[in-house]
């Protein structure tokens, strides 16, 4: 659908919509017109579903939270790899939401200190956003930071937990399900595993 330039107007205009609702906390009809835009739009070149898991949380709609991760399973953004914790700390899956840290720390160290308070989100978000970047981590916590404040057994866990990580620096030290360190937001096996240019740091 996407695909074809006549129904972007449409597409957009229906985003906007979603979005007016959201910020009204019209949160039902936003879910609503986000679900609706990605049954026309399954891949989701508007970004609409970063928006949908975060509400998703906020109404305690889990099963709708695991069917969009499970759908976009290989979406290696911050809010997807962040969000992924969240369901397993609420799901009481504490072997699954330590291992989803680890995973997530992988991806962006920075989100941490945002939704920790360690750092203070910035009055406007940034025009630009960069993979494994703060500026991706101010992004993820707009869009599932009011998820992790609805549920403070949550940021109770995530307080017991903390703990320095490192990324990895370059393809050779990368697992297959590590962010590619290309940049590109995916993961190792679906960018550079197996290519002789890929970067090496």
């Amino acid at each position: 659908f996407w695909g074809l330039l006549e129904p972007r107007p449409y597409m957009r205009a229906r985003s906007y919509l979603a979005h007016t609702l959201l910020v009204a906390n019209r949160k039902n009809e936003a879910i609503a017109e986000y679900e609706a835009l990605l049954e026309l739009n399954p891949d989701d070149n508007q970004g609409l579903r970063y928006a949908l898991l975060g509400l998703y949380f906020e109404i305690g709609n889990f099963d709708g939270a695991r069917r969009l991760l499970a759908e976009y399973e290989d979406d290696a953004g911050a809010v997807f790899v962040w969000g992924a914790v969240i369901e397993r700390v609420m799901s009481g899956d504490t072997v699954g939401a330590g291992q989803a840290l680890d995973e997530a720390r992988k991806f962006n160290p920075f989100v941490e200190d945002y939704l920790l308070g360690r750092k203070p989100m910035p009055a406007i978000l940034p025009n630009l956003i960069g993979f494994g970047d703060e500026t991706e981590a101010v992004e993820c916590v707009y869009y599932i930071g009011g998820a992790w404040k609805k549920y403070p057994e949550a940021m109770v866990w995530l307080k017991k937990h903390e703990t320095p990580n490192e990324k990895p620096a370059d393809n050779a030290k990368l697992g297959r399900n590590d962010p590619c360190s290309c940049g590109s937001g995916k993961k190792y096996k679906k960018c550079c595993l197996g290519r002789e240019d890929a970067p090496s740091g």
